[in-house]
């Protein structure tokens, strides 16, 4: 018997043992998320045959979208499948082919409302992942910031966010932004950690932490104007 349900306490280390087996993560970092985010009825877990299978958190959140105010949205975190026992799924989406899966499941309420495709593709050698309305791509495609005294981004027409890899020339330097009127961006440590960000807080500088992440967004056109500065030049 299959079936979908929400978290149990007693779930935990089945959900420990998922995490391990699909991404790897060392004990700290899972242990943190127990220890700090973990609530039993924000884990939405596929059972077959009294065996937990997959699972997913969720975490309430708000969409800003410039001009058009804060929506409420779901943030879905630690989607796991055990390798093993579930082959051609990947959580609740069944595996079509190479670039598709499709959202499959049919939960009584609203937990099922939003389960959507995921469909992969291609373009300039970095590939991408769509599902939900967003966009993916594998965080090693992301460019280094550029490490000297000045230099822009620019969101382009396809009005995607620009993600960039803090490198170590660049770590540990002050980044001052001057923000354009549409746009906002947030920095975040090796992690994925925010430790900046002009939308929520107001932000228009940030140390830079190596191995972190600074994603410029906002409307086609927009151009962020970058200066880096080392404690010394200050």
């Amino acid at each position: 018997m299959t079936q979908i349900r929400l978290g149990t306490p007693g779930d935990a280390a089945r959900e420990r043992e998922l995490w391990q087996l699909a991404f790897g993560d060392d004990g700290a970092y899972v242990d943190n998320f127990y220890q700090t985010y973990y609530k039993p009825e924000r884990m939405l877990l596929l059972e077959e045959d009294g065996v937990v299978q997959s699972m997913t958190a969720w975490f309430d959140t708000q969409l800003v979208l410039p001009g058009e105010g804060r929506f409420r949205a779901a943030y879905l975190y630690a989607v796991a499948t055990d390798p093993a026992n579930m082959p051609g799924y990947m959580v609740f989406d069944r595996i079509v082919d190479a670039d598709c899966a499709e959202g499959v499941a049919q939960i009584p309420g609203l937990y099922g409302r939003d389960w959507q495709n995921i469909t992969m593709t291609e373009r300039n050698g970095v590939e991408y992942l769509s599902t939900c309305g967003g966009l993916y791509m594998d965080a090693a495609a992301a460019e280094p910031l550029f490490s000297g005294a000045s230099s822009w981004s620019t969101i382009q027409a396809d009005g995607y966010a620009r993600w960039y890899q803090v490198g170590s020339a660049a770590a540990g330097k002050t980044m001052t932004v001057q923000v354009p009127e549409h746009g906002g961006f947030a920095v975040y440590d090796a992690a994925g950690l925010p430790v900046a960000a002009s939308w929520a807080w107001g932000d228009t500088s940030a140390v830079l932490p190596e191995g972190g992440w600074v994603v410029f967004s906002g409307t086609p056109g927009a151009r962020f104007v970058l200066s880096l500065t080392a404690d010394e030049e200050k």
